[in-house]
């Protein structure tokens, strides 16, 4: 908490402070002026200008270094007195005597170096040190004006001449100076009562000068800032009750997303066990789906077995009905040879018959030869021929006999043949008919076979069709399986994923409700903070209008993606020289969830640190180490990028100061949709007295990701800045991406952003900024608080 002093002890401790710091500042200035005035003796001395002894030399030389050692230890005491001002300023018009006293009769014509301590003690010191100082150097101007005129060395008229252009130029130029201080000194009493939060304070001073109108620029400024605190004001109450709204929800919202996590873990454990009852699944689907597939074949091979049995059965029938048709034929042919046999037997017996015919014609005809020989014999030589004949007659007879007998042996065997022949046939019909039965039963039982093996080829046949289409739906099946097992898994994973985001979540917002309560009690303090502060009669808040207009170097979150946020000057770093930066943006509204694979950039903290090396007047060379820390709480490695630029040298006399720079780098996927990219920067300004410009129309290219198909991006960036002093320059930028050349992208998808700038130039060595952006499309990043710090080495 700050303490305030009241404004006469602070102007007094102000005044205290500056005679210390001209005390000690002119003590090692004089060291120089003691060295130069010795030197300037002696060389009087060898040229025998004026006769000057060497004692006074040496006595000049050791009695001002011991004064002026003395006078800096002396203004180095904690208890600095007044006194010592007007002491150091008697040493300053001592050493200016002594010297014009050595000079001899010229040296009264140096007397004007008796007006640098009353114009130093009318602006450091005051009126009265001023007029003191005058007093001092007069007296000494008068002593050795009046040794040197008791020597007739310089003449009176002279002197006193000489002493009234001292006077009368101290009485001219002391009040003048003195007045301009008091009235400065008026207005940084004015400037302290605003310090100290008194907006209602006024600078009197009308006077038409510049002062004056430095008092008026003052009145008007205090006026600006009482009205911007006013709206402030209200702005920071509205901000008291949305931190209170805030936590409120966050603290719901946290109890909620517990909820959820809780939730979620069992939600993660059932997906689980579903994963693995799945896995399971597809084990035994995949097995009954090699069954299924063996089954088939085998149904295959049986219906090929039970088809070649049909065909093996069919052709049997057809044989079968063949041999069933011979034995009809053979039956026909049996009764064919039957009638035969029956009319051979018929004519056997017949044969027989004529056989026992010509047995008894053949006795009879014996007989009758017998009788003929008888006859002949009766009839002697008469009947010799006849006894001849009848003797051949019965030798025919007897063979007719024989030859009867053998053909009624053979007729008999024939017709005993020709009886068992028609047994037989009989027997062969009787057989024959039994057998065509047997055939008729046989075709018929295999007709019934034939008809049951074509029932069973064509079961054998739907069955195969049926494995094969079981077989392919068990392996539909199969697929399924491994899908619903791989959306299981992705179901797992994301569960899991799902439970680390819900439990990321919960701490998030555990940090989020603390910071809404440290923001409540944040905004309950500062509301009793600015209590302090006067406008009209009512409170304000300075300090949060100091906040809220503070300034930074943005660039559009597409092109540099809040990494590296700065409009380019055309000025590079001197030769030899190394200028090491920090860059830290922190987006407090950005975009929320993953796009397209790129980590949010809400809430995210990115640090960046830039080298670049001036290597000539007209190149140098940068390089950026990009990292992040996401809502985890790790820091990541994001990229690199490096950046030749040139410059259009001085000798060529442009208008306006221009140079090109070049960027070439990568960034990891998570962060940005497009790793490699290339950046092609026109830079051009100019400075017209206090205001400043700076152009940077961007053109951008994705080399490699979702991007690169794209022609280059238009990405113009915009500056205009103004020196409030030299120390304090104010502005505004802005930052925009518009889509490729080619044709820009619709408004809703363009990003543009305005920031209010400020930058502190604290040293030629070290320079600071720090503000906050806000951001125009639904496409841009809200709001981003961003610093830079850095140090030329």
């Amino acid at each position: 908490m700050l303490v305030w002093t009241s404004i006469e002890a602070q102007l007094a401790q102000e005044l205290a402070a500056k005679r210390r710091q001209y005390v000690l500042t002119d003590t090692r200035t004089r060291w120089g002026f003691v060295g130069l005035a010795i030197a300037l003796l002696l060389v009087v001395r060898l040229v025998r200008f004026v006769p000057i002894s060497w004692v006074f030399i040496a006595a000049f030389a050791a009695g001002f270094l011991l004064a002026n050692y003395a006078m800096s230890r002396i203004a180095r005491d904690p208890a600095f007195q007044p006194g010592y001002a007007l002491l150091h300023i008697a040493i300053g018009g001592a050493l200016i005597s002594a010297v014009l006293y050595a000079l001899g009769p010229t040296g009264h014509v140096l007397y004007a170096a008796y007006l640098v301590a009353p114009m130093q003690a009318a602006l450091y010191l005051g009126r009265r040190e001023a007029w003191g100082a005058l007093g001092i150097n007069l007296v000494g101007f008068g002593l050795v004006g009046a040794v040197r005129g008791m020597q007739t060395v310089w003449p009176w008229s002279v002197l006193v001449q000489e002493a009234l252009v001292l006077l009368l130029t101290c009485a001219g130029l002391i009040p003048l100076l003195t007045r301009i201080v008091e009235r400065l000194r008026d207005t940084r009493g004015v400037l302290a009562q605003v310090e100290r939060g008194d907006l209602t304070m006024k600078v009197a001073d009308a006077a038409p000068d510049e002062l004056g109108y430095l008092g008026v620029s003052v009145d008007r400024t205090t006026d600006a800032i009482a009205d911007i605190v006013r709206q402030v004001q209200h702005q920071a109450q509205e901000l008291a009750s949305m931190a209170q709204q805030l936590a409120a929800s966050a603290e719901e919202l946290q109890a909620s997303s517990q909820e959820i996590s809780a939730t979620t873990v069992q939600l993660s454990a059932g997906t689980e066990r579903q994963r693995q009852l799945i896995g399971h699944g597809r084990t035994d689907t995949d097995a009954a789906a090699a069954t299924a597939l063996t089954l088939h074949g085998r149904a295959q091979e049986a219906e090929q077995e039970i088809g070649a049995i049909a065909q093996q059965a069919r052709r049997h029938g057809e044989e079968i009905a063949r041999a069933r048709e011979l034995l009809r034929t053979l039956v026909t042919h049996i009764d064919q040879v039957a009638q035969a046999a029956t009319t051979l037997e018929q004519g056997s017996k017949e044969v027989g018959k004529l056989v026992e015919s010509i047995t008894r014609i053949a006795s009879q005809t014996d007989l009758l030869a017998l009788n003929a020989a008888i006859e002949a014999a009766r009839a002697g030589q008469h009947g010799l021929g006849f006894r001849v004949v009848a003797a051949e007659v019965r030798k025919l007879a007897e063979q007719s006999t024989r030859a009867a007998a053998e053909v009624q042996a053979r007729v008999a065997q024939t017709q005993d043949q020709i009886g068992r022949v028609v047994t037989a046939m009989r027997e062969s019909r009787t057989t024959a008919q039994g057998v065509g039965s047997v055939s008729t039963s046989v075709q018929q039982a295999l007709d019934a076979i034939f008809a049951d093996l074509n029932r069973t080829v064509q079961f054998a046949t739907t069955f195969a069709g049926e494995t094969e289409g079981q077989t392919r739906r068990m392996r539909e099946v199969v697929r399924r399986m491994e899908e619903v097992a791989a959306i299981a898994d992705a179901a797992a994973q994301g569960a899991q994923q799902t439970s680390a985001a819900t439990e990321q979540q919960i701490a998030s917002l555990g940090e989020l409700t603390t910071t809404s309560q440290h923001l409540s009690v944040a905004a309950a303090k500062l509301t009793e903070t600015i209590q302090r502060f006067t406008v009209n009669g009512k409170d304000g808040l300075l300090v949060v209008l100091l906040g809220a207009s503070a300034a930074l170097f943005p660039t559009p979150a597409r092109g540099q993606d809040n990494f590296e946020i700065q409009v380019y000057g055309s000025e590079l770093i001197a030769p030899r020289r190394t200028l090491l930066e920090l860059h830290s943006n922190f987006t407090v509204d950005g975009r929320h969830g993953v796009s397209d694979g790129v980590w949010p950039s809400d809430r995210a903290l990115h640090e960046t640190i830039e080298l670049t090396h001036g290597f000539t007047p007209w190149f140098e060379v940068g390089w950026y180490l990009f990292t992040s820390l996401q809502g985890s709480g790790d820091w990541n490695w994001v990229g690199d990028h490096v950046r030749p630029r040139l410059r259009a040298p001085e000798s060529w006399h442009w208008p306006v100061g221009a140079s090109l720079s070049f960027e070439f780098g990568y960034q990891r996927r998570a962060f940005s949709a497009d790793t490699w990219s290339l950046e092609i920067r026109p830079i051009i300004d100019r400075r017209w007295g206090s205001w400043y410009w700076a152009i940077n129309p961007t053109l951008e290219r994705a080399l490699t990701g979702a991007g690169s198909s794209r022609a280059f991006t238009f990405s113009p960036n915009v500056a205009v800045t103004y020196d409030v002093t030299s120390k304090f320059t104010a502005g505004l930028e802005y930052y925009g991406a518009v889509g490729p050349l080619t044709g820009f992208d619709p408004l809703n998808q363009q990003q543009h952003q305005l920031f209010p700038v400020l930058d502190l130039n604290l040293s030629p060595n070290f320079e600071f900024n720090f503000g906050v952006g806000v951001g125009m499309t639904a496409a841009t990043d809200h709001v981003i608080v961003k610093m830079i710090t850095g140090y030329r080495l």
